[in-house]
C-alpha cells in the first residue's frame, strides 16, 4: 500500500491531507474525542488495506479511499467545531 503512495503524486498530496488534517484533529480534543479519532483512523487505515490490496487498480483505489477519508475529517470537524475554537 505505502507503494502506491509514494509512486502516485495524488495519492501522496491526499496521504499529507489526511495526516495533516488527522494531526490538527488530534492536537485540539479533548481526551475521550482524541480517543474516538485514533480508533476510527487505526479502523480506516485497516480497511484501505484490506480494500485496496485485493483491487487490481490500487492507485484508484487509495486516491478514492483518501478523498473519502478527507471527507469524513471534514464532517468531523464540523460536529466538533467549538474544539477548534478553544
Amino acid at each position: 500500500m505505502d507503494s502506491a503512495i509514494c509512486y502516485s503524486s495524488i495519492a501522496a498530496s491526499l496521504d499529507s491531507a489526511v495526516d495533516q488534517s488527522y494531526t490538527t484533529w488530534l492536537n485540539h480534543l479533548n481526551d475521550a474525542d482524541r480517543d474516538i479519532l485514533i480508533r476510527e483512523q487505526k479502523d480506516w487505515l485497516r480497511k484501505r488495506d484490506l480494500i485496496c490490496d485485493s483491487d487490481r487498480s490500487v492507485f484508484q483505489c487509495v486516491e478514492t479511499l483518501y478523498g473519502a477519508r478527507l471527507l469524513e475529517l471534514e464532517h468531523f470537524r464540523q460536529l466538533h467545531h467549538q474544539a477548534l475554537e478553544n
